[in-house]
């Protein structure tokens, strides 16, 4: 995704299963080559990565899931991307690690969650 995003300068996707043709996330790309220092709250750990891709994401578990996947795929500047459904599972499962390193409170924007994905 991120090289595809990079080659295209498209910031703004709906991944679906290839397998079940069916959407599994909303991803907006934020922000490039950012720098996160954080500490989870779950394990207490500080995670260091260098080199970041800032991402919003909702994934199909949302309530809002169905109709802004919609809305999102009515949109010209939102590109479709076909994962294999072990893909999709990884991605969700990253993206949802991912924000447990960001302070609840600072987690959700515009009713997507913040994450990031590593370059």
């Amino acid at each position: 995704m991120l090289s595809h995003a990079s080659a295209h300068a498209v910031y703004k996707f709906v991944v679906e299963s290839r397998d079940a043709c069916n959407p599994v996330a909303i991803v907006h790309l934020a922000g490039w080559n950012a720098e996160i220092q954080a500490r989870s709250s779950c394990a207490g750990e500080v995670g260091v990565f260098e080199k970041c891709a800032k991402v919003l994401f909702m994934t199909a578990d949302d309530a809002e899931f169905r109709s802004r996947a919609k809305k999102a795929l009515e949109d010209d500047t939102t590109e479709l991307l076909s994962f294999l459904e072990d893909d999709c599972t990884k991605l969700v499962q990253v993206l949802k690690q991912n924000s447990l390193f960001i302070p609840p409170q600072l987690r959700a924007m515009a009713g997507l969650t913040r994450s990031f994905l590593q370059l």
